[in-house]
C-alpha cells in the first residue's frame, strides 16, 4: 500500500506500508478499543487517508459490521448511529465540533454507543468532556502518522482518560523522546517522538534520502514535539513547524488555544506564529465563532491574558467565517500563515536563530 501523507505541512509523500504493518496495525488497535464481533461501526472517514483505511481493516478482521459514509456531514452520521445502532465511530475532532454544535445532537439515539477514536490533531479537552457528557460514550484519543501504519498510541476503552494525553503506546510498540542532539530525555520533559515497532513504514516512495533521514536505527522520527509521563503517557505539544518562538521564549500553540476554545462562544481555534521584526515572531490567534454567539477581539484577548503568561497572549484575534482544512478535517495551519503574512504585507519570514 502506499498512502500519501495529508501534507499540512509541506508536500505530501508516499508512505510504503506492506500486509504486516497493517495487519499489525488492526490487531492491536482492536484490543485496546475492545472492538467485540458483532459490533456496529460508523465509517466517516475517508479511505484515502490511513485513519479511515485503518478504521475499515480492524471491521473487516474482527467481523464487525460497517457503514460506509461517502462524506461525512453531522446529519449522516447522526441518522447512520440511530439506523444501524451504531456502537463506535473514528472522527478527527473537526467532525466533534460540528456534531456537538447541531441542534439534532441531543435527539440522537446515544444509548448503544460506546466509545469515538478521535485522532489525525489534538483533541480540545472541552470537546471531549462534552461528548462524554452528552452521550455517555468514551473519547479515546491516539495518536499517530501515516508512518506508523497509523496509530502509535491510545487511550484505553477500560481506563479513565488522562486530559491532554492521547494514550500510551499500543503493544509492541515503543516510544522516546529525544533532545535535538539525539539524546533521550526523562518523563516530562518535552522533545521530539520517535517510535519503533511493526507499525513503522517501509519507507518513502522514490525518496530514499528522506528515509534515511527519518528512520534512524529502526527509530522513526515523527517531528512532533511531545513528553512522556511517569506511567508512559504520550502527551503531544505541537508539531516542530508549529513551534512559536517569540522573543526567546518557546510558545506552543495548543496551550492557547486551549484557553480559546474554553470561551462559551468559541467553536473552533487555531494559533500560529509569523515573522516579526523584534520578536523574531509575533502570535495571531483565528477564531471560528459558534452559530448565533458573539464575542468581541478584546473579550478573548482578556481572557488569554487572564490565563496565560504575557509572552503567550496573542498579539491579535481574528475572527473568520472557516478555518482551511484539508479533506480529513486537519487544520492547515500554513495556509493560516500565509493568510496572517498576507494581512500585515510580510513578503518573506524572518530567518529563526
Amino acid at each position: 500500500l502506499i498512502s500519501y501523507t495529508s501534507g499540512t505541512t509541506g508536500r505530501p509523500k508516499g508512505v510504503m506500508l506492506t500486509h504486516a504493518n497493517m495487519l499489525f496495525q488492526g490487531q492491536n488497535t482492536a484490543k485496546v478499543v475492545d472492538l467485540r464481533e458483532g459490533d456496529r461501526s460508523v465509517h466517516c472517514l475517508p479511505l484515502a487517508h490511513l485513519f479511515g483505511f485503518g478504521a475499515s481493516v480492524i471491521g473487516n478482521l474482527f467481523k464487525v459490521t460497517g457503514l460506509l459514509m461517502r462524506w461525512f456531514t453531522a446529519e449522516a452520521f447522526f441518522d447512520g448511529v440511530n439506523n444501524l445502532g451504531g456502537t463506535n465511530s473514528s472522527v478527527v475532532p473537526t467532525m466533534l465540533v460540528y456534531m456537538l454544535s447541531h441542534p439534532e445532537f441531543d435527539d440522537v439515539d446515544w444509548s448503544n454507543f460506546r466509545w469515538i477514536v478521535v485522532g489525525a490533531a489534538p483533541v480540545p479537552i472541552e470537546l471531549a468532556d462534552e461528548f462524554e457528557k452528552r452521550t455517555g460514550a468514551k473519547v479515546l484519543e491516539g495518536y499517530g502518522l501515516t508512518e506508523t501504519s497509523p496509530a502509535a498510541t491510545l487511550n484505553r476503552s477500560d481506563e479513565p482518560r488522562r486530559p491532554g494525553s492521547c494514550g500510551r503506546p499500543v503493544p509492541n510498540v515503543d516510544i522516546k523522546i529525544v533532545d535535538d542532539d539525539g539524546n533521550e530525555l526523562l518523563a516530562g520533559a518535552p522533545g521530539e517522538v520517535c517510535i519503533k515497532g511493526p507499525n513503522v513504514m517501509k519507507g518513502y516512495y522514490k525518496m530514499s534520502e528522506e528515509t534515511a533521514r527519518t528512520i534512524k536505527d529502526g527509530w522513526f522520527l515523527s517531528g512532533d514535539v511531545g513528553h512522556l509521563d511517569e506511567d508512559g503517557y504520550l502527551y503531544i505539544t505541537e508539531r516542530k513547524k508549529d513551534l512559536i518562538i517569540r522573543g526567546g521564549f518557546n510558545i506552543f500553540p495548543r496551550d492557547i488555544e486551549e484557553v480559546l476554545y474554553g470561551h462559551h462562544a468559541v467553536s473552533e481555534a487555531a494559533v500560529v506564529g509569523i515573522p516579526d521584526a523584534k520578536l523574531g515572531e509575533q502570535v495571531i490567534a483565528y477564531v471560528v465563532l459558534r452559530p448565533s454567539q458573539t464575542a468581541s477581539e478584546e473579550e478573548l484577548m482578556q481572557l488569554c491574558r487572564e490565563r496565560l503568561a504575557k509572552y503567550k497572549t496573542p498579539s491579535g484575534v481574528r475572527f473568520i467565517d472557516a478555518l482551511p482544512k484539508n479533506p480529513i478535517g486537519k487544520i492547515l495551519k500554513k495556509d493560516l500563515r500565509e493568510l496572517a503574512k498576507a494581512e500585515r504585507g510580510i513578503a518573506e519570514p524572518a530567518p529563526r536563530g
